[in-house]
């Protein structure tokens, strides 16, 4: 059965009941432009007969004269031309160069329309501009959007690229085009798909998003020349049974915003009617007796304030407990996952120096150890040979800080203090200050390049390294079992230690728990999965003795899949891989072009492969489970593995497929490298 027949056109149409086209090939002719020459010369060859046959169709022709300036009865007659060109050729003296002008319509924006209207029986509404279309967006959840629009950019800017300039034209329409659509006096979420003969490359198409703010489950981008009735029915399928995920989940994220700003209006009018006499108490009656800054306490005061009423809202649950399962969500190789939600994660483990008012040491804090022996300006043999009357060009205080890095003698870079807050705050300067000691394992760029490392990041930290995003964050791991105390004014002085970071006491508590097996141990928030974008190449194992296999590279226009990383400890050996929809359609398309025609001309894919391809299309979301570090098919002896690198011994094919993959901008040079190394062995 094939695609189109899957479609419940009831459904469809209850689903989406007003589908908007938006493409500059529905621009309004104007016929006065055609050329009077071509006019003069269809009044010269046209017989009666033929007039007479456009006046069977056309009742209200007159006079070829009358025709030929009427805007009517000339856009009539070019449908009649458009729709039977040889029956009407006789029109071609009058049409031919007014068409070559006007520009052909696309032929698949066409056939997309026929379907919409005649096959699924869609309210379809057609524009030339998203201008002219606003009313009917408003009114639609579907809408069919021609990137590059005539008309759109008058002229490019100084330093500014072609597809820049049209995304930065839609901006103007970003609040049109991600709002939800007014169906029954509900609010719908509006799926938007965006069509194009030149489709602009990942980065731009996901710039485009960001500047429209449509979500990406609810975005999706085609080239032109993909659209087609089976094209189209697919896409409205899925779109269709993920709808009631995709509503719930970004219902829910809109649950959360309004949750956050109805909070913190109401703690900035609490703040507002804060008297200032009634800091005046605090500070006097409670904080200066327990040496608390009143800045450090407000801003504890304040922020849990607002997470304590965010939290409370009851929508939060509801919108929550509304949510199915999120397996029929596909996602576009046209868009990059991201890893904002780790970004967060990590972003509530650790606060940093530059947000954390200066002060005393306090639960949590992350030093790191300065190495006074390194920064001094003279010989460590000198310090030794003059040790006795080093008075001279060395203080005593320096001298002791020499002696007390010697004895501290980490190695390990990272301290982590795990005395309690309330004995830092009153301590004395001799006071034996619990530390625990941490290695930075891996630096990496950034957080996604820590995908798959050996050291996870449940069991260690993720830390950026400074205030500049783009000095990487450090993979820091806490050894638990290596504690030591320090006295308080070693760890205080600025010459031998530095303020990295404050570990959320969550966090902190969790590793104290691990140093102290009699108390239960802190359960912490899931860290969210890590999303690696991958391309790699599909190996299909000859059929005749001897055969060579047959090498499929995919694209590079599009991300062909992605790699979530799994529980803790296993993130490259476990998870899953989810094919995109790019990947999975250009596969289908592409496969039955390697195997020759049989007798009846069309091409007979082997039982493996078709067996592989039918599996594809079958799988929900297109998703597949890894277990040591492979996902294997079902339906057929084959499997997907992951590389980081092209080696040649893995040439030998033992699977009837098999699916090598590798991250998404080293993919290409892998898979060249493995078709040159497949030359080289025939």
């Amino acid at each position: 059965m094939s695609t189109v027949a899957q479609v419940d056109n009831n459904l469809l149409r209850a689903f989406a009941p007003i589908v908007v086209v938006v493409d500059d090939c529905f621009t309004k002719l104007d016929f006065s432009r055609i050329d009077g020459t071509d006019s003069a010369r269809f009044e010269r060859t046209v017989t009666e007969a033929e007039i007479e046959a456009l006046r069977a169709e056309i009742p209200q022709l007159d006079s070829v004269e009358d025709f030929l300036v009427d805007e009517l009865l000339l856009e009539n007659a070019w449908k009649l031309w458009k729709a039977k060109p040889l029956e009407y050729r006789f029109l071609n003296a009058l049409f031919q160069g007014f068409d070559a002008q006007a520009g052909a319509p696309s032929a698949p924006v066409e056939e997309l329309v026929t379907f919409l209207r005649d096959t699924v029986g869609f309210d379809v509404k057609t524009h030339p501009s998203v201008e002219e279309a606003e009313d009917d967006i408003k009114a639609s959840r579907l809408l069919f959007l021609d990137f590059n629009l005539k008309g759109q950019v008058p002229e490019l800017e100084r330093g500014q690229t072609y597809a820049g300039a049209i995304i930065e034209s839609y901006e103007q329409w970003g609040a049109l085009l991600s709002e939800g659509a007014r169906i029954d006096g509900a609010s719908l979420e509006r799926y938007v798909i965006l069509m194009s003969s030149n489709l602009p490359d990942v980065p731009d198409l996901e710039r485009f998003r960001q500047t429209t703010k449509i979500r990406s489950a609810f975005f999706q981008a085609v080239d032109k020349a993909r659209i087609t009735a089976e094209w189209t029915a697919k896409q409205l399928r899925e779109k269709c049974n993920g709808d009631l995920t995709a509503r719930g989940l970004s219902n829910m994220l809109n649950s959360f915003k309004q949750a956050v700003e109805h909070a913190a209006r109401g703690l900035m009018e609490d703040i507002e009617r804060l008297e200032l006499h009634d800091l005046a108490f605090l500070q006097a009656s409670r904080l200066n007796t327990e040496e608390q800054h009143i800045g450090n306490y407000l801003s504890w005061l304040f922020s849990e304030a607002l997470a304590a009423r965010t939290r409370g809202r009851p929508e939060l649950s509801t919108a929550g407990a509304a949510i199915p399962d999120a397996n029929e969500l596909y996602f576009s190789g046209r868009l990059r996952p991201g890893s904002l939600l780790f970004q967060l994660y990590s972003e509530v483990a650790f606060s940093y120096p530059w947000n954390v008012r200066p002060g005393r040491l306090r639960f949590g804090d992350v030093l790191r150890e300065k190495h006074i022996l390194d920064q001094l300006d003279f010989p460590l043999s000198m310090l030794e040979d003059l040790e006795q009357d080093c008075r001279h060009w060395l203080d005593f205080a320096a001298r002791q800080e020499v002696s007390e890095s010697r004895m501290l003698n980490t190695g390990d870079k990272l301290l982590l203090v795990m005395s309690p807050a309330c004995d830092l705050l009153r301590c004395s300067e001799d006071f034996e200050v619990l530390v625990v000691r941490g290695t930075v394992v891996q630096t990496v760029p950034d957080i996604v390049s820590a995908f798959g490392m050996p050291h996870p990041v449940s069991d260690g930290y993720m830390m950026r390294r400074s205030s500049d995003p783009d000095d990487g964050v450090a993979l820091i791991k806490w050894k638990t079992k290596a504690i030591k105390t320090v006295r308080w004014r070693t760890l205080a002085n600025p010459r031998l230690f530095e303020r990295c970071g404050r570990l959320n006491d969550t966090f902190s508590n969790d590793i104290k728990q691990k140093l102290m097996s009699d108390l239960s141990r802190v359960g912490v928030p899931i860290d969210p999965s890590f999303a690696r974008p991958m391309t790699g190449c599909l190996w299909i194992k000859g059929t005749a003795q001897g055969a060579q296999p047959i090498l499929v590279k995919f694209p590079t226009e599009f991300v062909s899949m992605v790699q979530i990383g799994g529980r803790k400890g296993t993130a490259s050996e476990s998870g899953v891989v989810v094919l995109s929809e790019e990947l999975v359609g250009w596969l289908s398309e592409e496969l039955p072009k390697k195997f020759p025609a049989g007798n009846a001309g069309a091409a007979a894919l082997p039982g493996p492969v078709a067996n592989f391809v039918a599996e594809l299309l079958e799988q929900p979301g297109y998703r597949f489970n890894i277990d040591k570090s492979v996902a294997r098919f079902s339906r057929v002896s084959g499997k997907i593995s992951f590389e980081d690198e092209f080696v040649e011994e893995k040439l030998v094919v033992k699977d009837a497929v098999h699916i090598q993959c590798y991250p998404y901008i080293a993919g290409v040079k892998a898979a060249d490298a493995i078709e040159q190394g497949l030359n080289g062995a025939s």
